[in-house]
């Protein structure tokens, strides 16, 4: 119960010196009100008002105490229920190792001098309502109150509740200015998550590190970590969710701090893996040599016929320029075997094949491990490994770019191989390592020849596989930070969720025909793209390109890939050369992705595409009309708009008197005689030849022909 009295001071206006002034009596509802009245004259002035006496206020409500950091105390209150008849001004904070509150008193040793931010020691006045206690000695138990102050005084202290908090670490709260968006390197099948780190608690209070450069004093537990979780389901159902918790460090153990000013960023559907080192002993390591190999669809292809239980694999095809030799290490789907020897057609693998599709055909993969070897030993940082493991690849025919980091703790290191490149956009093998152990015995580094392996154990785990992102699903995605207390508070990105999605892919079997009809029409034909990239196409753009400048477009706005795309561009030039490009346009923009304008034609998979994905866009093939008769395009990509001739004029005569005695006919001879044609009966075309046909019959059923070259034939 809080008691509290006021005192009113009351004028009657107009009253004489002599008028007599009655008692007021006080009435109230309730029986705790009580009060005595004294009656005096003053003189009149032209003022009435009922004015409160003014008095120190009571204390500040709901104090509450909170912890934030090791070296730190957060308190919050309400403003006090009664101000004492005066605003409140400020208040003032108070903290202790003790309930007595000495620290804080004014004495000998802690003078209140009169300055505004109050006594000098384990105090401090603020005009909010919230204050932050920071320099405080760690894993210690404080006492904390608080008083408010109007222009007649401070008000009685108030404690908090809970009365006394111990410094410690916390968990954090959220992520903070985190955004969602598609890949910016267009790959279709992931998504940029960009965050900053939790800048507040969940009370309020600041939890951004002087690191950053906003603020001092300030010790958070920061995050070493970060879980991200996504799922097609907003309720992020356990059985289906997919999360990932990147270490927060880049190069050799650099911690990153994910400032607003430098956030961080990750792209959720990339494959991740990690090589983890760690000694057999307690010691750190000191030997050790290895190679790391990478085998799967972005490694050179073979069409072969393996046969269940035996070495020998039949090789019936390579699908590039490269070609497999002795100490190649060979992918037939999930098992992974070297090359022991090679005597073509026949490979002899170094373990048996065990496994499905005996005595078919299939696409096996190979690769030829890196030459130089990977010492442990000698503390090589994450640009070693990363070149290291980079001998694997050639970017052919994309890029096959990866980063690694790396961090220590004691006698572990991790190396996160992280698979940036488009080529691995697709699925993506896991990364072995070749030592002298099982299953390889792998001796071509020197120092594995005294069993220095032996000494470390080595594993290699998935942390984000490069599949768990469909294109064009809608994946809700949700991040928190970790510390060494545990997991904090999840946020979520704005927008709420995206859809992974890209540029489409080109359009398949691209046509063009010269239009028998038409000497100044080509008709095109095309199939719909090779992959949508998460999004249909909403248009097709034909591009008809003369002396290579763009002189015509079509535009297809009516989309069914499941069809077949036909269109006639008219009122082209006869006898004119055309190249024909189909570009396909999506929500991300025209053509396909960026990435396959880089394209790389070394290993040979994509002969005959190579200048469609330099364009981004398909060429159409020149092709002859099945209803054409003796029809030859030229080859490459330009095509002639030109028409089928008209009739020839021409003459039949007896032979050989027709010149003399024209259209008289013997009884088994013509000579026919055939006029020459202009350009406008040509159609866009020279005419090298005619074909000439007689019939007993006016339909023609039964005829026989002859092609004639020149322009008279008997």
């Amino acid at each position: 119960t809080m008691s509290f009295y006021m005192i009113y001071r009351i004028t009657f206006m107009n009253l004489q010196a002599t008028d007599a002034v009655d008692t007021l009596e006080i009435k109230g509802t309730l029986n705790t009100i009580s009060g005595i009245v004294k009656a005096s004259y003053q003189p009149p002035d032209d003022s009435r008002a009922v004015a409160p006496y003014a008095m120190p206020p009571s204390g500040p409500a709901d104090v509450t105490l909170h912890v934030v950091s090791q070296t730190e105390l957060g308190v919050s209150w309400g403003k006090p229920h009664h101000s004492g008849g005066r605003s409140i001004k400020k208040y003032l904070v108070e903290w202790d190792k003790t309930y007595k509150f000495d620290s804080s008193k004014v004495s000998n040793e802690n003078p209140y001098n009169n300055i505004p931010d109050g006594p000098l020691a384990n105090s401090y006045v603020v005009v909010d309502t919230s204050f932050q206690i920071t320099g405080l000695d760690s894993r210690t138990t404080y006492f904390v109150r608080v008083s408010a102050f109007n222009l007649v005084g401070y008000s009685p202290a108030v404690e908090s509740n809970p009365p006394f908090a111990t410094t410690s670490h916390v968990t954090l709260y959220k992520p903070t200015l985190v955004t969602l968006a598609v890949s910016p390197f267009e790959i279709p099948n992931r998504l940029l998550v960009e965050w900053a780190l939790p800048s507040i608690d969940i009370n309020g209070f600041t939890t951004q590190p002087n690191t950053c450069g906003v603020s001092t004093s300030h010790t958070p537990n920061v995050a070493t970590h970060y879980e991200i979780q996504w799922d097609t389901n907003p309720s992020m159902r356990e059985q289906f969710l997919r999360r990932y918790q990147p270490s927060m460090i880049r190069g050799d153990s650099n911690p990153m701090t994910c400032c607003e000013s430098a956030k961080c960023s990750i792209e959720i559907g990339t494959e991740v893996q990690t090589i983890t080192l760690k000694s057999n002993s307690e010691n750190s390591i000191a030997a050790g040599s290895f190679k790391v190999v990478y085998v799967g669809i972005q490694s050179a292809s073979v069409k072969v016929v393996p046969s269940t239980g035996s070495n020998e694999v039949v090789v019936k095809a390579f699908m590039g320029s490269q070609t497999i030799k002795p100490g190649d290490y060979f992918r037939i789907g999930s098992s992974v075997h070297m090359i022991s020897s090679l005597n073509y057609p026949l490979i002899t693998l170094s373990t048996k094949y065990i496994g499905e599709h005996a005595g078919e055909e299939i696409v096996a993969y190979f690769n030829t491990p890196p030459p130089s070897c990977f010492n442990a030993a000698l503390d090589n940082g994450a640009l070693d490994l990363q070149q290291h493991i980079s001998q694997n690849f050639d970017n052919s025919p994309f890029n096959e770019d990866i980063s690694v980091s790396r961090s220590s703790l004691g006698p572990t290191t991790e190396y996160h191989v992280t698979f940036t490149g488009p080529a691995f956009s697709d699925q993506t093998e896991e990364l072995f390592v070749v030592s002298n152990l099982d299953p390889w015995f792998d001796l071509s580094c020197d120092e594995l020849r005294s069993g220095a392996s032996s000494k470390i154990s080595i594993d290699v785990t998935t942390d984000m596989d490069s599949t768990s992102l469909v294109p064009g699903a809608a994946y809700y995605v949700k991040i928190a930070a970790i510390n060494s207390i545990g997991i904090g508070t999840f946020a979520s990105t704005s927008p709420i969720n995206e859809v992974p999605r890209a540029p489409s892919g080109l359009a398949q079997d691209c046509r063009v025909y010269a239009v028998p009809a038409s000497a100044t029409s080509l008709r095109v034909e095309w199939r719909g793209v090779s992959s949508t990239h998460g999004n249909e196409p909403l248009s097709y753009s034909v591009e008809f390109y003369a002396n290579y400048a763009l002189v015509a477009t079509h535009v297809v706005t009516q989309i069914n890939e499941k069809s077949l795309y036909s269109i006639v561009e008219e009122e082209l030039v006869a006898s004119d050369s055309y190249k024909v490009v189909i570009v396909p346009v999506n929500d991300q923009g025209s053509g396909g992705p960026s990435w396959f304008a880089n394209v790389d034609e070394s290993d040979g998979t994509l002969s005959g595409f190579y200048q469609d994905y330099q364009k981004r866009s398909s060429y159409a093939i020149p092709t002859c009309d099945l209803l054409s008769d003796d029809c030859l395009e030229n080859g490459g990509y330009f095509i002639k708009a030109r028409g089928t001739p008209k009739a020839p004029l021409f003459s039949a005569a007896t032979y050989p008197t027709a010149s003399s005695v024209p259209n008289r006919f013997s009884k088994n001879s013509i000579h026919i005689i055939i006029e020459e044609l202009s350009t406008e009966m040509s159609r866009g075309d020279l005419v090298d030849k005619f074909r000439i046909e007689w019939s007993n019959d006016p339909t023609f059923i039964e005829r026989k022909s002859h092609i004639l070259i020149g322009n008279e034939f008997t």
